[in-house]
């Protein structure tokens, strides 16, 4: 849902207060993100605790709905369910908003959103700088990873490896159990 019709910048967008559901500017325009339904937030949860179990992975720092502000010409600040950022790329106790994209984000398709709107907004993020995204669908019960080769999809039953975040993998099915 679009919040407002005229471009806003990057600094007004800024100052506004926090809103739940969050707020995201995508090129200079405000979106409000969906309200999270259980399967979806039950699906982030999960990647959480595995991202915060897993040895390649439990010395980073997963955060559900940070934002990342992006100095594009129209203005972006994008809010992923799911940031994971490696030990060395953590952000300062002093900052607001990250520095450095995280090196995994995630999209948990919510009732309404259209699967090639989520890849799209996974793909401006890797262009961003962000390694690699997850697009967890609930409803299909299948995970589809995003990086620089291309998207692959996986079934409940599959292992999901994602090499460009050290040795981190799960079964899909974690996710949906």
């Amino acid at each position: 849902m679009t919040t407002a019709t005229r471009l806003v910048t990057l600094e007004e967008f800024l100052s506004w207060p926090e809103e739940q559901p969050a707020l995201e500017l995508i090129d200079g325009i405000p979106e409000q993100k969906p309200v999270p339904s259980l399967p979806h937030s039950r699906a982030t949860t999960k990647l959480m605790f595995l991202l915060h179990e897993h040895p390649a992975t439990s010395k980073g720092e997963v955060l559900a709905e940070l934002g990342k502000s992006y100095h594009t010409p129209l203005g972006n600040h994008r809010v992923p369910d799911l940031s994971f950022s490696a030990e060395r790329r953590i952000p300062g106790s002093g900052e607001l908003y990250p520095a450095e994209p995280p090196d995994l984000v995630a999209e948990v398709k919510s009732k309404g959103q259209g699967r090639d709107a989520l890849l799209a907004r996974l793909r401006f993020l890797l262009s961003q700088g962000v390694r690699v995204g997850l697009l967890i669908d609930p409803e299909r019960a299948t995970v589809t990873v995003v990086d620089t080769v291309g998207e692959r999809r996986f079934a409940k039953d599959d292992e999901v490896a994602i090499p460009e975040v050290g040795a981190f993998s799960f079964r899909a099915s974690q996710l949906f159990e």
